[in-house]
């Protein structure tokens, strides 16, 4: 969430994760506009295991391809779609969430 940019600050992973926010603590870089915020960003160790949830997500992917073939997957992927498009639309609706 946080490299695709659906999350910037400790608030946005806990109003789109549904998390209590004394679950993400682990936070250094407080935002320069707002010092009472802090600004996420990967570590390294977070980029590489980015990118190794990245091949298993590609995994999966080609196992639900095969599993359920072109017309399950297709439905499936715009289900998904949609969901997504719900995230962002509610990430970009001004006021509290």
């Amino acid at each position: 969430m946080v490299e695709q940019g659906f999350a910037r600050t400790q608030d946005d992973i806990v109003r789109l994760m549904r998390m209590s926010p004394s679950l993400v603590v682990r936070l250094e870089q407080r935002d320069p506009a707002n010092r009472r915020k802090h600004i996420l960003t990967l570590t390294g160790e977070g980029k590489s295991l980015l990118a190794e949830t990245g091949s298993l997500a590609a995994a999966v992917d080609a196992e639900l391809d095969a599993l359920l073939g072109p017309r399950l997957g297709g439905q499936l992927d715009e289900a998904l779609a949609r969901l997504m498009g719900k995230l962002v639309a509610d990430r970009e609706r001004p006021g509290p969430r």
